[in-house]
């Protein structure tokens, strides 16, 4: 499989706005002595405190938005294989833009979609193409690389149709086809769907690459293969599965039938994941 995918830094220098970037360029980042910690951030605090410092240039401006559009809230960052950037954004609504290679605005995909309620999120697969999370219609939705929806995973709900809904209660087993605020997508080789779902659910669904429902694994709570809030997921290229567990900072490991295969803990709280392309990757 051709992994692509841009880390959680990447995607925060794309998104930060020229005014925020001059403001935290002045403040000097100092870390806070260990005998200084509370025990909040102790129990917090990753096993690897010493991992260096991943390189980066800050570019001011440089996405360029067309007169009257404006950039909301940054929630997800990933590239197709032009090199073409898309953004997932929320601000007074929902929106999802595309940006060429050197910033300059495309499109604008899925405009006034019903799919639109509470952003969570874009991925773009081996195929180009674009898949956008949204927690709160409950639903995942696929466009084709011209734009053009093809497939839409779970579904929001009819009534009341005033935004984002308090959410079901968590059900075990959950009905396959039913998210719950899902936060994540993630491919394999062969084109298999996998979801974090995610909020509420706390589970992570196989569907085969036409959106059938293959398996689910996980359920609330900390033990092996369980999950708190997850929040994030990611496959290698030999098809195992990595479900970033935020609110207890763990990343749970499954294999492609998604049967539990080891935990990576005290990573902090991963709030999205990204794995490296290449023969030798990085999580």
């Amino acid at each position: 499989m051709k992994t692509r995918g841009i880390c959680s830094v990447a995607a925060a220098l794309a998104l930060s706005s020229a005014a925020a970037t001059t403001l935290f360029a002045q403040i000097p980042l100092e870390r806070t002595p260990p005998d200084k910690l509370t025990p909040q951030q102790l129990a917090l605090r990753p096993k690897a405190i010493d991992a260096p410092d991943i390189k980066y240039e800050v570019v001011g401006d440089f996405m360029k938005l067309p007169p009257n559009v404006y950039m909301g809230e940054g929630i997800g960052v990933d590239i197709n294989s032009k090199g073409h950037i898309f953004v997932n954004t929320c601000a007074q609504q929902t929106r999802n833009f595309e940006f060429d290679q050197n910033g300059n605005y495309v499109r604008e995909i899925g405009k006034d979609s019903y799919g639109n309620v509470f952003c969570h999120g874009v991925r773009v697969d081996a195929q180009d193409n674009i898949w956008v999370i949204d927690e709160g219609s409950n639903s995942i939705i696929k466009f084709n690389p011209e734009g053009r929806v093809t497939m839409v995973m779970g579904r929001r709900d009819e009534w009341p149709m005033s935004g984002m809904e308090a959410p079901i209660a968590a059900l075990d087993p959950a009905p396959p086809y039913i998210l719950n605020r899902p936060t994540d997508v993630g491919f394999d080789a062969a084109g298999n769907i996998f979801v974090a779902d995610g909020y509420v659910n706390s589970r992570v669904i196989k569907y085969d690459k036409n959106g059938r429902f293959v398996k689910q694994a996980g359920k609330r709570g900390s033990g092996p293969g369980e999950l708190t809030l997850a929040h994030a997921i990611a496959v290698d290229a030999k098809g195992n599965v990595y479900v970033g567990s935020r609110s207890d900072q763990r990343i749970v490991v499954f294999d492609n039938d998604l049967n539990y295969k080891t935990v990576y803990d005290h990573v902090g709280a991963p709030w999205s994941l990204c794995i490296s392309p290449g023969p030798h990757q990085y999580l």
